[in-house]
């Protein structure tokens, strides 16, 4: 049986499962998300997520749920 691979709708490259690092920038106030589940281009590196990884980033930063960690980043304008 011939198994249809996901395709990146950017570049059409093959997809693969990786966990990542995500940032998200909303308003100037960057998150990070560490360990996160993807599926990502290996030609381009587009990440694509579940809907439930969706979700479960977007209730985070709705609610307010109090990090792990902060740390200080030096930010530069150009």
């Amino acid at each position: 049986m011939d198994m249809k691979k996901d395709l990146c709708v950017f570049c059409s490259g093959e997809m693969e499962n990786k966990i990542i690092t995500v940032s998200r920038d909303r308003g100037g106030n960057i998150t990070v998300f560490k360990n996160v589940p993807a599926q990502v281009c290996r030609k381009c590196g587009e990440p694509y997520f579940s809907l439930e990884t969706m979700k479960e980033m977007e209730e985070r930063l709705l609610k307010r749920v109090k990090p792990k960690l902060h740390v200080k980043v030096p930010v530069y304008t150009l």
